[in-house]
């Protein structure tokens, strides 16, 4: 592949992952993302994942279920509101997919982070 291809492709997958950082609530079909950096549906699945490392879906909820950890250790939002906005249309669907992530369930997560933190702040 020529150089100026692969630098096309990286200032437009770069773009758009810009522009989904920053837009993570919106639902996007993969044609609509396709369309925003000039490709087609095939061709941007394949120049996505080949240089996020994943496909572009596993990546946007990647990206809420960041959010959602930062909201447990950070808020005192019920964990059923950071399940809604994550997305995920159960708790059953939010805790399993936080678990293949992080290891443990959004509950213990919350719970470890504030212990912790309270162990942290006791020692000072």
């Amino acid at each position: 592949m020529k150089a100026t291809t692969i630098e096309s492709h990286n200032k437009r997958i770069n773009f758009l992952v810009n522009h989904i950082s920053q837009n993570i609530d919106e639902e996007y079909s993969v044609a609509e993302l396709a369309d925003m950096v000039a490709m087609s549906q095939f061709h941007f699945h394949r120049v996505f994942k080949g240089i996020v490392g994943e496909p572009v879906k596993n990546y946007i909820r990647g990206l809420r279920l960041e959010r959602a950890a930062k909201d447990l250790q950070t808020t005192d939002k019920q964990i059923k509101v950071i399940q809604e906005e994550s997305q995920y249309g159960s708790a059953e669907a939010f805790s399993r997919a936080f678990k293949i992530r992080y290891g443990v369930s959004p509950t213990e997560y919350r719970n470890k982070i504030s212990w912790t933190q309270i162990a942290t702040d006791s020692v000072l």
